[in-house]
C-alpha cells in the first residue's frame, strides 16, 4: 500500500512541474511575440508610405485581403501581407522559429 502511494506522490508532482513548465514556456513564448510584434512595428521600413494625396487617390492603410487557402511565405507578395494572414487566418505555415514574424528570409527581414 505504501509502494502505491509513493508512486501516486510521484505522478502528481511530476504533472504539476509538467503543467508549470508548459505554462511558463507559454509565457515565455507570448512575451517574444509581442516583442517581436513590437520591433516589427517600430521599424520604418515596415511602415506604409505617408501621401498627401492619400484620400483622393483611393489610397488607404487598411488592407484588403481575405483568407483564401494561402499558407506559405512562395504564396506571399509582401511582408504587409504575410502578417496580415498570420493575424487574420488560421493554419498558417509562415513562422518556423514562432517569434511572431512571417516570412523573415523572404518578406520581412531586420
Amino acid at each position: 500500500m505504501r509502494k502505491i502511494i509513493t508512486i501516486v506522490f510521484f505522478v502528481a508532482v511530476g504533472l504539476l512541474l509538467r503543467e508549470h513548465f508548459q505554462q511558463k514556456k507559454a509565457r515565455e513564448t507570448a512575451e517574444a511575440v509581442q516583442s517581436a510584434r513590437q520591433r516589427y512595428a517600430a521599424d520604418p521600413r515596415n511602415q506604409l508610405p505617408e501621401r498627401d494625396d492619400a484620400a483622393s487617390s483611393g489610397f488607404t492603410r487598411t488592407a484588403n485581403y481575405r483568407c483564401d487557402g494561402r499558407k506559405r511565405c512562395s504564396q506571399m507578395r509582401s511582408c504587409e501581407e504575410a502578417t496580415w494572414f498570420m493575424e487574420h487566418c488560421p493554419g498558417m505555415e509562415m513562422d518556423g522559429d514562432r517569434d511572431g514574424v512571417p516570412c523573415e528570409d523572404q518578406h520581412c527581414r531586420y
